[in-house]
């Protein structure tokens, strides 16, 4: 594909073929082999889990998702907000980011855990897949906003969380231009990965970057090397990510310099959406390995992976790929 074509609005689609929309700008990496395999252990149980997770569910009688929160074991199951997606809980769990799906919510809010206290965070219809900084005054997020209808990568600093006023947003630039991508999420020391391709090159290198959170222009640096990697979720130096780079969804995970990167599943199923847990001992994600969808963990070295709780209703359905979940204290 030429680059402007790459550089178009998409997503991910369950196919070979890379799909995701362009990124700009990076530091060239090497070429990187095969995924070293985990061998996946279905009986071993992760120690201590605990905590709440935030998910998506599809209303078959609506035909639109809704947000749900609960704990780690499907206990406590709770409504969240109606016609809203793409969760994300706040470092300390008091708050969730939304995206709405109908009318005027077809934007990004806050909310909190018990449905109280939406309000408003961005004005354009197009943001979505937002994700906290670790120290809870920033989001980032990606949008078709801008007239080109290009995904970018945004920035909000000084949420002000107790105020009515929305967020100065700004576009990541890594010099020449603003960073085309999508999914964006919080490495180490104050980096933003996503998944973007280069369209400063021809053809396009496609793959999960790194980049500096800070306004003003920087560097960006591939991480992998293939344009189905996407979904990214960070902890520290270490990023979990989606991709069905070997023929269907799988979760993976490679090091914030783009080392070490491994597969942690293995079946044919559709595993995907990884969210870490807070303590970084464990890796939630979704399945539909056993016929309908369910929220599992592993091991972030492969082992320990079980069923937590399905999804319920209608599962995923919807460009399921876009979704996300999230996994709070």
């Amino acid at each position: 594909l030429e680059a402007e074509e790459l550089c178009q609005a998409g997503e991910p689609v369950p196919s070979p073929s890379p799909t995701v929309p362009s990124a700009a700008g990076p530091t060239p990496v090497a070429t990187q082999g095969a995924a070293t395999a985990s061998a996946s252990q279905p009986t071993a149980r992760p120690a201590s889990l605990s905590g709440r997770i935030a998910f998506p569910v599809w209303n078959r009688e609506r035909g639109g998702y809704d947000t749900y929160v609960a704990n780690v074991d499907g206990s406590g199951r709770a409504l969240v907000a109606e016609y809203m997606h793409q969760p994300a809980f706040s470092p300390d769990g008091t708050w969730l980011t939304v995206n709405g799906e109908r009318g005027d919510f077809m934007n990004l809010f806050l909310v909190k855990p018990d449905g109280s206290g939406l309000k408003e965070i961005s004005e354009n219809h197009e943001d979505e897949l937002a994700a906290w900084s670790p120290d809870g005054q920033s989001l980032a997020f990606s949008s078709t906003r801008h007239g080109d209808k290009q995904s970018r990568v945004y920035v909000a600093d000084d949420l002000n969380l107790s105020g009515a006023r929305k967020p100065e947003v700004r576009p990541l630039n890594f010099g020449p231009d603003d960073v085309r991508g999508q999914s964006p999420a919080w490495a180490g020391n104050g980096q933003i990965v996503y998944s973007g391709c280069d369209v400063t090159q021809n053809p396009a290198p496609c793959g999960l970057y790194i980049m500096p959170s800070a306004p003003g222009a920087h560097p960006t640096k591939r991480l992998t090397d293939r344009g189905e990697d996407t979904a990214p979720a960070g902890h520290g130096d270490r990023i979990a990510f989606m991709s069905n780079r070997e023929g269907n969804w799988e979760i993976y995970v490679v090091n914030s310099d783009g080392s070490s990167l491994r597969r942690l599943t293995n079946n044919a199923a559709n595993d995907g959406l990884p969210t870490w847990a807070p303590d970084g001992r464990a890796i939630a994600f979704v399945s539909d390995q056993e016929g309908g969808w369910a929220v599992w963990a592993i091991n972030p070295d492969g082992s320990g992976r079980r069923k937590l709780f399905p999804i319920g209703d209608g599962g995923l359905v919807a460009e399921w790929w876009r979704q996300q979940i999230s996994w709070a204290p």
